[in-house]
């Protein structure tokens, strides 16, 4: 989300954000407005915010599922990789994929 796309640019330009910069997020469980949005949480996220929220709902809920299958995946690939260095083999199949290691 660029800075012009944001609710209140002149906000978002006096911003400074360090390596420990923390987006906190307060939504209830059941508020109307259906906050935090996805396109929230991945705009602080994106832009490298340590994204925290009071209730695991709405958009939050989505991004760490993605977070949590993203890190699966990761997981799940290094294993195959690392099985098949000991192995020799530098050729080997994933998803109709052909990865060969160097």
């Amino acid at each position: 989300m660029s800075k012009s796309e944001k609710h209140c640019p002149e906000f978002w330009q006096i911003v400074e954000k360090s390596d420990l910069s923390y987006a906190i997020i307060s939504a209830g469980r059941k508020n109307s407005y259906s906050h935090p949005s996805y396109a929230l949480v991945r705009a602080f996220h994106t832009d490298g915010f340590h994204v925290c929220c009071t209730n695991i709902v709405n958009g939050m809920a989505r991004h760490l599922a993605e977070i949590r299958a993203m890190k699966l995946k990761i997981y799940m690939f290094g294993e195959i990789a690392y099985e098949y260095g000991k192995s020799n083999d530098k050729v080997f199949e994933l998803r109709d994929k052909i990865f060969r290691l160097t």
